[in-house]
C-alpha cells in the first residue's frame, strides 16, 4: 500500500485540536455541576453571600467559598497531575495531558462530595469540621487543579517540590490540616 495515500491518514480525536479540548472541558464541568445538583450540593455559600476568600478553617463558610485554605492543595494536586502525566504520557501533547488532570480534578471532586467521604474527612480525630463543597467551590478547586499543573509545567523538579512542601505546610499553619495530617487522621492515628 502507497504511505502517502489520503484514505491512510493519521486517526485524530476530539482532544487532539484546541476546540475539542474546550468541548470536552465544558462537558466535564457540565457533568461535575449536575453532579453535584444531583448530590443535593447547594449552588454557593448557603449564607447567602460569595467570598473570593475564607481565612478561617472553621468557618461553615470553608468549603462553600470560591477559595479556602485547602485550595492550595489542590495547586498541589495539579502540580502532581503535571508531573505524573508528564512521567507517564510525555509525548502527548500539553493540551491532552491538561485535558487528564482536568478530568481528574473534576472526579475527584465528585467523589470528595459523595455522603461517605464527606463522612471520612468530617468525622476523622482532630479533622476541621467539612460538610462538603457547594458547586461554586468545587468549580473553583477543580481550576485550582489546573493552575497547579499549569504552575508544574513551567517549573523545574526542585521548584515543584519546594513550592509544593510550602503549600503543604501553608495550609497546616493555617488550617491544621494538608494531605499529610489528613492521612494519618483517616488512618485513625493520633495527630
Amino acid at each position: 500500500m502507497n504511505s502517502s495515500s489520503p484514505f491512510l491518514t493519521e486517526r485524530t480525536s476530539l482532544a487532539d485540536t484546541p476546540a475539542g479540548r474546550i468541548a470536552i472541558a465544558v462537558a466535564i464541568l457540565a457533568a461535575l455541576v449536575l453532579w453535584l445538583l444531583a448530590a443535593g450540593r447547594p449552588a454557593a455559600c448557603p449564607c447567602g453571600t460569595v467570598r473570593l476568600f475564607v481565612a478561617d478553617a472553621a468557618s461553615p463558610q470553608t468549603s462553600q467559598q470560591v477559595a479556602d485554605w485547602y485550595s492550595a492543595l489542590h495547586i498541589v494536586f495539579g502540580l502532581a497531575l503535571w508531573l505524573w502525566l508528564d512521567t507517564i504520557r510525555p509525548h502527548w501533547p500539553v493540551g491532552r495531558r491538561l485535558l487528564v488532570a482536568f478530568a481528574s480534578a473534576a472526579i475527584w471532586e465528585a467523589v470528595e462530595n459523595l455522603p461517605f467521604i464527606i463522612a471520612v474527612f468530617g468525622n476523622a480525630p482532630g479533622a476541621p469540621p467539612y460538610a462538603g463543597d457547594s458547586i461554586l467551590n468545587a468549580v473553583a478547586d477543580t481550576l485550582f487543579v489546573v493552575l497547579g499543573f499549569l504552575i508544574g509545567r513551567a517549573l523545574p523538579g526542585w521548584a515543584m517540590l519546594t513550592l509544593a512542601l510550602g503549600l503543604e505546610a501553608l495550609v497546616w499553619s493555617m488550617a491544621n490540616d494538608g494531605y499529610a495530617l489528613g492521612a494519618l487522621r483517616v488512618l485513625g492515628l493520633p495527630v
